[in-house]
């Protein structure tokens, strides 16, 4: 075997060399018939085609002998054959051309003329070997030829001679072809021809070739016949070409010549009597190497028709034909005993090839030799033989052209790939590729290069398909990129600027992170000059031959970071519209889990196929952010970003952008659904380079965790609002986020004001439904005073049609907690048994970052059931003076002198937050699938103090129905206030300056008001079916919050400032109220009837008496609540009032009792009266008081006492003190 190239086979001075060698030869065609088609004249290629295959078909023939042993004779077909190779059919015989089959058409005689020509010519090319010829040939058709052959036959001619062939007598139809078309066969037309009408269906053709086969054989077989019957002594020398000059001048009686002479004879006959269908194996003596390899390559023929029945064989082009194979018919005959083994055949034929390699001349029947033994090889599954047979074609040098050279690469391509060698098979393809092209080719065939160059892919370990290249990342790098440039450079010099760009395409996509940065750069240089003659696109590219080039597309350029959807604005985003919880009974909770475990599981198996949470909306523009890196030193064109995806109809919206070189870049891509249902988002699609491509998640590899899709259900369209108010905008940014209008509106606190809100239905839907909500920093009841609204103007409004609006009025007040004092908060731990403050929800309210003084000082006024002891407090003197007289300063008391401006320093004077008011709002088929949007308008509230109750007190009236409640009242403006209160009095106050205002309030009936309640929460519990049978506010706290509501409600404070034409009302709501004035606010529990001397005293009377004269004062008492009072000490003491805040009970001196002035009542229930009587003396003239009142004292023994539900004001633990008011004075002359 050659390991390099061998010098023998240099090329001689004659060339004895056959054309070119048969690569297409197998084992099998040792035994065949050679038989060459060719199509003369001019004919249509489709109709050759058919009838060549055809013909092919008939390629075993059975055949009775003179014996009656029935033949398989195989015939191969071949369209061309060299007469140099006709000349070596002496050394194989299977290599001689014994049949001729010629097809043509003519129209003309002349045409018939020239088509005889032409196939004698053939004849007289090939007649040293040539058995016999046919000629097929179609004459054109006429109305009455259309049909097929089975015509009747034609009477004798009027000169009574039968029409001819030149001795081969024509059939009826032919000779009525010929008379039909006036046409006479040429004399130098010495063959039998077939005669048909053009576009006939040939029905007897078949048959006639069969025929033609039979000629063939017997002609053979007396060949054969003779060759047997010839004398060994007789015979001359058979000669390969080359031999033939060698044995010129030498004995041919020599004894080595003798053998030469015998063996040479017996292979000869060996290959006759394969080729007429008989099996021989009759060994010959080594006369020469060429001879023994010769008959190595018969016997190898020989053994393989005994032991595989898989051969192909019959003809030189593959036939869809099932016909008997050489091997499968000789198999039937009985094996000779000298059959080789399998493993002996590739043996035999290596001898061969070694003995052939000794001659210069014999290097095509050596290139023949080893692709039989390859074939065989592969039958036998032994590719390491395979390979080695090919290896040693690759060093035979031939003289051959161009073309011949492709033909043995591709041969070698094809060996290579039945064993799976892909790698050598596409080294082989290169090569042939190559051939196409070179320099020496005076014909180069880029497209055949170009072909080749692509079918090389699977060897090396790439696939037409990128992403399956990304995929596997298998093969070597540099090869694959050399091939790729390669395919670029052919595919433009086939004038092909798309297959250029889309191969380069191919290269930077999959070949990226194998290329330097310089390799990088000058690839993408590149790309963009190709793609400037014809733009990439990515859509697969059709070649001639059917192949296909799937699109290639720059995932890469830029380079994705991140791909994230984004949820729809705030205020366009659907929002479930919340329905009423429906009771589905007393189990919340079950330990069964169905299938929820099991979804778990499969959830995180399907991670990547990520189902967004949020929703779309149709016809709402949605955006995905997707952020890049530009790996290039230069900048970065990216035009027409789309994004793509599968589902329901969705616009994209194109983007372009500049990536820096080197640098990061997040692109917002946004797009509108225009349909309902399930939405894939599967990447984004881009321009760059001159090349668009489709960027998908699913191929962007590397270390990125993109899943294949994203998934987000679109539901219907929504439809849209805009928001106006008529106050001014505030120009600031909002903390909500759903805010698509602001105002700001500053206020003094109690002051209102109106807003008109115009709400438009901008979208193209109607607005069915809409609700309206408070949402801030303050809690709900506060909300819901300062800002009012009446929600029937909605109601009527709706449905609101497209393009239509309506105004919404809103009243909007500055609540504020006008109680409390200034600059001084209140401690944490503040109680007192005097004055307490118990915040409840209707109670003063808290404003987020804003401390509100709140303080119930009643300790700041005097007590009414302090010890008669003078209190040298200035400002309680002088509270008491003006408020004992009922008088009531017009300008300030005794506190405006003090320094109010000081104290409001040190407190709050502004107040800002910020309340949102949230429109939801629905329509269309999203209302129907329970969504709708939220919007807000943001109001800046700025709420400014006006006036403020810095003190307060309860006093007696001159009316036991009713009490004074005395407040200090502040002005914190900056401006003169003009206040109001009941009964139609009116008092100013200056700017910081503070006054002190009584105002008359009727008693809190506290037992009714307590009934009454109590009634309402049985209704209220009895209707929810939670009725518990206790209150919900303790039975201390109670009382108090329904005397500050009754006192809220009675009084109400209205200003206004004269200079800002402001009006406002100030409440009391949350005031507090200590034990000892819940006695003076309430209606005394005791009815009280007081008679001196038998007489009644009504209120306020006069009454006079005599100095020294005693009188009788008679007391009767009666309870009129509902519970018992216990402990009770009935109390009687006269003083003098001097009018200036000082009380003297000293009178020792000056009156006597007659008899205890006080008495203990152990109980007094609902109903019952208790009588006290005595007698009093005045020794002295004067004017005096009688102080009259009952206590209760519980450190006396308690009494039992009835229980009841309703708690009281009186309870036993507290000390409480009812007095008869007003004092009894007694004028004493």
């Amino acid at each position: 075997m050659r390991s390099s190239v061998c010098t023998l086979n240099a090329a001689p001075g004659e060339n004895y060399n056959m054309n070119f060698p048969d690569y297409g030869q197998t084992t099998a065609h040792h035994s065949c018939l050679l038989v060459l088609i060719r199509g003369i004249g001019p004919n249509k290629p489709r109709t050759l085609q058919k009838i060549f295959e055809r013909i092919q078909k008939v390629n075993n023939v059975k055949i009775k002998d003179s014996s009656g042993q029935t033949r398989d004779i195989f015939i191969r077909y071949v369209r061309e054959h060299a007469v140099e190779n006709n000349e070596w059919g002496d050394f194989q015989t299977h290599r001689r051309l014994l049949g001729l089959i010629t097809v043509g058409k003519f129209e003309s005689q002349g045409e018939l003329n020239e088509l005889c020509r032409v196939h004698e010519s053939l004849k007289v090319k090939y007649t040293s070997t040539l058995y016999d010829t046919r000629s097929i040939l179609f004459a054109p058709s006429t109305n009455e030829n259309d049909s097929n052959d089975d015509k009747i036959p034609l009477e004798k001619t009027s000169n009574g001679n039968d029409s001819t062939s030149n001795g081969f007598k024509l059939e009826d139809n032919e000779q009525q072809i010929l008379i039909d078309n006036n046409l006479v066969l040429p004399t130098i037309f010495k063959s039998r021809g077939f005669f048909y009408v053009e576009n006939n269906a040939c029905h007897n053709l078949e048959s006639r070739i069969t025929d033609f086969i039979h000629s063939l054989f017997w002609i053979l077989e007396s060949k054969r016949l003779e060759r047997t019957k010839e004398k060994f002594d007789k015979v001359s020398l058979l000669l390969a070409p080359f031999e033939k000059k060698d044995f010129v001048g030498l004995d041919m009686e020599s004894r080595v010549n003798k053998k030469r002479i015998m063996g040479r004879v017996t292979k000869n006959l060996a290959d006759l009597t394969l080729q007429c269908g008989l099996m021989s194996l009759e060994k010959s003596s080594p006369d020469s190497t060429t001879s023994s390899a010769s008959s190595s390559e018969s016997s190898n023929l020989a053994s393989l028709s005994n032991l595989s029945s898989d051969n192909s064989g019959g003809s030189s082009n593959e036939s869809d034909s099932k016909t008997t194979t050489p091997n499968e018919s000789n198999k039937q005959q009985s094996m000779p005993s000298n059959i080789l083994q399998p493993d002996e055949i590739a043996i035999k034929y290596r001898e061969a090839i070694i003995n052939y390699s000794k001659y210069r001349m014999a290097g095509i029947i050596e290139t023949e030799a080893a692709l039989k033994a390859a074939r065989i090889c592969i039958e036998q599954n032994q590719n390491l033989d395979v390979a080695m047979f090919l290896q040693n074609v690759l060093y035979i040098n031939l003289n051959m052209n161009e073309q011949e050279r492709v033909r043995r690469f591709e041969t070698l391509t094809e060996l290579y790939q039945q064993i799976g060698y892909h790698r050598k098979a596409a080294f082989c393809q290169r090569l042939a590729a190559w051939r196409h092209i070179a320099q020496s080719n005076t014909n180069p065939d880029w497209q055949a290069s170009y072909r080749l160059m692509l079918e090389s892919f699977r060897g090396h370990k790439l696939s037409l398909e990128p992403t399956e290249v990304l995929t596997n990342n298998q093969g070597w790098p540099c090869l694959q990129i050399d091939l790729l440039q390669q395919l670029v450079g052919t595919a433009r010099r086939l004038g092909q600027s798309a297959l250029a760009t889309r191969h380069m395409t191919f290269l930077l996509q999959t070949q990226w992170k194998n290329l330097s940065e310089n390799e990088q750069r000058e690839m993408c240089l590149q790309l963009q000059s190709l793609s400037a003659q014809c733009e990439g696109s990515p859509v697969p590219l059709f070649l001639e031959n059917g192949t296909v080039i799937p699109p290639a597309n720059l995932t890469d350029l830029p380079y994705c970071l991140s791909y994230q959807l984004e949820q729809l604005p705030l205020h366009l985003r659907p929002f479930k519209i919340e329905a009423n919880k429906v009771d589905c009974g007393p189990f919340l909770f079950t330990p069964i889990h169905f299938n929820s475990s099991i979804d778990r599981r499969t959830a995180e198996t399907k991670k990547r196929d990520s189902k967004i949470s949020f929703l779309w909306v149709q016809h709402a523009k949605s955006e995905v952010v997707v952020k890049f890196r530009n790996p290039l030193p230069f900048e970065l064109q990216v035009n027409d970003m789309r994004l793509l995806t599968d589902g329901i109809v969705f616009e994209s919206i194109p983007e372009s952008v500049v990536v820096q070189a080197n640098s990061l870049l997040s692109v917002s891509l946004f797009g509108t659904p225009l349909e309902v249902g399930d939405l894939e988002l599967n990447g984004y699609s881009t321009h760059t380079l001159g090349v668009k491509s489709n960027c998908r998640l699913k191929h962007m590899l590397d270390d990125r965790s993109f899943p294949t899709n994203y998934k987000v259900n679109v539901i219907s369209a929504l439809p849209t609002i805009e928001l106006k108010t008529s106050l001014p905008s505030s120009g600031s940014q909002s903390s909500g986020a759903n805010v698509i209008c602001t105002a700001k509106v500053s206020l003094y606190n109690g002051e209102t004001k109106e807003c008109e809100i115009t709400i438009t239905n901008t979208s193209n839907l109607l607005i069915e439904y809409m609700d309206i909500d408070l949402n801030s920093s303050v809690d709900g009841k506060t909300q819901k005073r300062m800002f009012m609204f009446d929600g029937n103007e909605i109601k009527e409004n709706l449905p609101l049609e497209a393009g239509k609006s309506f105004i919404l009025h809103l009243r909007i007040y500055g609540d504020a907690d006008f109680i409390g004092a200034l600059g001084t908060p209140i401690p944490p731990n503040f109680s007192s048994s005097s004055t307490q403050h118990h915040q409840t929800g209707d109670g003063p309210s808290s404003f987020s970052g804003v401390n509100l003084l709140i303080s119930g000082t009643a300790n700041s006024f005097p007590s009414r059931v302090n010890s008669p002891i003078k209190r040298n407090n200035e400002q309680t003197s002088s509270f008491r003076s003006s408020s004992t007289s009922g008088a009531v300063n017009s300008g300030h008391s005794s506190l405006a002198t003090m320094s109010l401006a000081a104290m409001i320093n040190n407190g709050n004077q502004l107040r800002a937050f910020e309340v949102l008011i949230k429109f939801r709002y629905s329509g269309g088929n999203g209302l129907i699938e329970g969504f709708c949007r939220e919007c807000s308008i943001a109001f800046n509230v700025e709420l400014l103090p006006s006036i403020q109750i810095t003190s307060w007190d309860v006093l007696p009236a001159e009316v036991p129905s009713q009490f004074y409640l005395v407040l200090d009242v502040a002005n914190l403006t900056q401006h003169e206030i003009s206040l109001s209160y009941p009964n139609d009095k009116v008092i100013l106050i200056e700017p910081k300056e503070s006054c002190r205002v009584p105002v008359p309030v009727e008693r809190c009936p506290l037992d009714q008001i307590l009934a009454d309640y109590k009634q309402q929460q049985l209704t209220s519990d009895e209707g929810s079916g939670n009725y518990s049978g206790t209150f919900n506010i303790s039975e201390i706290d109670l009382p108090e919050k329904l005397c500050s509501e009754h006192i809220a409600e009675l009084v109400n404070l209205k200003y206004h400032l004269s200079s800002l034409d402001i009006n406002g009302n100030a409440t009391l709501r949350g005031i507090s109220l200590s034990s000892t004035m819940l006695d003076l606010v309430t209606v005394s529990p005791i009815q009280w009837e007081i008679k001196i001397n038998k007489n009644s005293i009504l209120p306020q009377s006069e009454i006079t008496v005599s100095c020294g004269s005693p009188i009788t004062i008679e007391i009767n008492i009666s309870n009129n609540q509902a519970t018992t009072l216990n402990n009770l000490i009935l109390s009687v003491q006269f003083y003098q009032d001097y009018q200036n805040g000082t009380q003297n009970y000293r009178l020792e001196t000056r009156t006597c009792l007659s008899g205890p002035n006080h008495t203990l009542i152990p109980s007094l229930g609902k109903g019952e009266n208790v009588s006290y009587e005595f007698s009093a003396l005045f020794f002295t003239r004067g004017r005096f008081k009688v102080d009259i009142q009952c206590k209760n004292d519980p450190k006396i023994g308690r009494m039992p006492s009835s229980s009841s539900a309703l708690p009281s004001v009186n309870n036993n633990d507290t000390h409480h003190v009812y007095k008869f008011i007003p004092s009894i004075e007694i004028t004493v002359n």
